[in-house]
């Protein structure tokens, strides 16, 4: 008797724990889809200790997925993977930390005049800002809509997907 009273204890604590555990589960699932369904001009603040919170303000913007823009960017087979890998689109420290891109498709004249290395073309969509590349004159290779983002730093994208080059 004294060994099925435990098992039978042990079940009941066992169904209660799983429950709640379920429970707990289920109401961060629920609180997760609310946060990534938000509108895209809402902000999420980012949960920060004081001394973090005196040094830098930081939000993070959820992406509205519905206003991407499909932009082109040259870069190596190996950074294009990593690009595909991390959904992350990182400006050199020789281009200020700027993301340059292109409204279509660039052709071989236009790569090779643009000033960008020779690799794999990519597409990506981003909701980043981008404008008008002022540093490219040649009107062959502007038809081409080269951009350059407007803040330095990583830009977010998805859909990244090798579309011509090497």
């Amino acid at each position: 008797v004294g060994y099925g009273l435990a098992y039978l204890c042990a079940a009941v604590v066992s169904t209660v724990a799983g429950a709640i555990l379920a429970d707990v589960i289920s109401d961060a699932l629920n609180k997760l889809t609310a946060i990534f369904s938000r509108s895209k001009t809402e902000e999420i603040e980012t949960p920060k200790s004081a001394t973090e919170a005196e040094e830098k303000d930081e939000t993070i913007s959820t992406p509205p997925l519905n206003e991407a823009t499909t932009y082109y960017h040259i870069t190596t087979p190996e950074n294009a993977a990593i690009i595909m890998a991390t959904g992350r689109l990182e400006g050199s420290s020789w281009e200020g930390g700027h993301v340059y891109a292109w409204k279509f498709k660039p052709g071989k004249y236009a790569v090779k005049n643009s000033g960008a290395h020779e690799g794999v073309i990519i597409s990506f969509k981003t909701s980043a800002a981008f404008t008008v590349d002022t540093g490219i004159s040649d009107p062959k290779v502007l038809w081409y809509a080269p951009v350059v983002s407007v803040a330095p730093g990583p830009v977010y994208v998805w859909d990244v997907k090798i579309v011509g080059g090497k």
